[in-house]
């Protein structure tokens, strides 16, 4: 298989301008899942970087996470139909997916902190689908917190993890990576199959308990559909 690591100069020729967004995900809270003091998130001002910062977080008895701070590009949950914004065949001819990430978390973890780091990959069976058929996470970090279901094989050298919650959630761990990721290739090392669509990369983390700041230094993505259409390039 190939690497997941891509070199980033190979992948911008002209582009398309579009922007990811800071997304203030507390829907650990808004499920019952537990409780926050403080949380905000932000695209730094005259910079790509992300930063998400969050205090007090409290997770209930039998529950998973609080919240997820992230930047997004593309579909989101809720928004009905991915349509046409983000939009990758995982088997068309010349097209490609990936970002630039570089999670940089302050050192104010506490030692019962739970929380991750990942990648979020939505994929969907076409522009018109109104539910997710494949989540795909890759997780580069981590403490006190599993992926869903149990490890299925591996990949790369890598676990790799197969749960179901209404739809497939394959994830990935690989500890410490980051850098420029091929997210296409990342979707099929996971098993995802070709003929879905990648619709949306979430990049951030995954909290269950604790106080602490994350930040993406220069977070970017780039797509393109097939060759014939025109690369994107969110920043």
């Amino acid at each position: 298989m190939k690497p997941i690591l891509i070199a980033l100069g190979l992948l911008l020729p002209a582009t398309l301008a579009h922007a990811w967004w800071a997304n203030r995900n507390d829907w650990g809270v808004l499920n019952g899942s537990g409780s926050y003091a403080g949380f905000t998130t932000w695209k730094v001002a005259g910079s790509h970087d992300f930063r998400s910062d969050w205090s007090g977080v409290t997770r209930n008895p039998g529950k998973y996470i609080v919240l997820f701070p992230s930047a997004v590009e593309g579909w989101n949950s809720g928004d009905g139909a991915p349509g046409t914004d983000f939009l990758v065949g995982l088997n068309e001819p010349g097209s490609f997916a990936g970002c630039y990430f570089v999670p940089n978390q302050w050192a104010n973890w506490d030692a019962n902190d739970i929380w991750n780091t990942v990648l979020d990959v939505w994929c969907h069976t076409s522009a018109n689908a109104t539910t997710q058929s494949d989540e795909v996470m890759l997780w580069v970090k981590w403490k006190g917190l599993a992926p869903l279901g149990s490890i299925s094989g591996y990949t790369n050298g890598r676990e790799l993890w197969y749960g179901w919650i209404g739809w497939s959630v394959r994830t990935i761990k690989h500890e410490n990576l980051s850098g420029s990721i091929d997210v296409r290739q990342l979707c099929l090392d996971a098993g995802v199959p070709a003929a879905r669509k990648i619709t949306a990369i979430h990049a951030g983390s995954e909290v269950g308990t604790g106080s602490a700041s994350l930040k993406l230094v220069g977070y970017s993505t780039w797509w393109k559909n097939n060759a014939s259409s025109p690369t994107r390039h969110g920043y």
